[in-house]
């Protein structure tokens, strides 16, 4: 199977697929473009946070975050398998004004929390499919880590 996904570099969108598949066992990744592989294509993450709730003095106590990520599956035989497909999630925070940097952190934890829902949801949906996602790509075994850094780095540990 090969995943992609638009933009520059490795997203944590991306990482994040990549490394759950791959932790799965039996799903080999290729990034060999002319590799006949179904192709997972990530194509929309979006994130929004929008006021949920403001206090009697008019100050905002909470917050909701919207995320989204589209998706579609091509097959090996180039035909659509999943065509526009959307997750949405949404989690709501309070927000403490006298502790800023914590809720900074909550926000950003959230996130993260999100996108692997998001992952695993996206997995068990293409599990759903039964297709045979094990096909040899030519890279079984290979890290799914941006690079530049090792796969046991403590830097992606949450």
């Amino acid at each position: 199977m090969r995943v992609t996904m638009g933009g520059a570099g490795y997203p944590p969108l991306l990482v994040e697929m990549r490394n759950s598949l791959l932790a799965l066992g039996g799903v080999r990744l290729t990034d060999d473009v002319s590799a006949s592989v179904p192709v997972l294509q990530l194509q929309n993450e979006s994130s929004a946070t929008q006021v949920l709730a403001i206090d009697s003095s008019g100050r905002i106590s909470a917050y909701l975050i919207n995320y989204r990520v589209d998706y579609s599956l091509i097959g090996a035989d180039k035909k659509p398998l999943l065509r526009n497909q959307s997750v949405k999630l949404q989690r709501e925070y309070g927000f403490d004004r006298l502790n800023v940097i914590a809720t900074e952190k909550q926000s950003e934890f959230l996130q993260n929390e999100m996108r692997r829902d998001v992952v695993q949801q996206i997995i068990r949906r293409l599990a759903s499919l039964n297709i045979d996602t094990a096909m040899d790509g030519g890279s079984a075994g290979r890290e799914a880590v941006p690079p530049g850094t090792s796969a046991g780095s403590d830097a992606d540990q949450r």
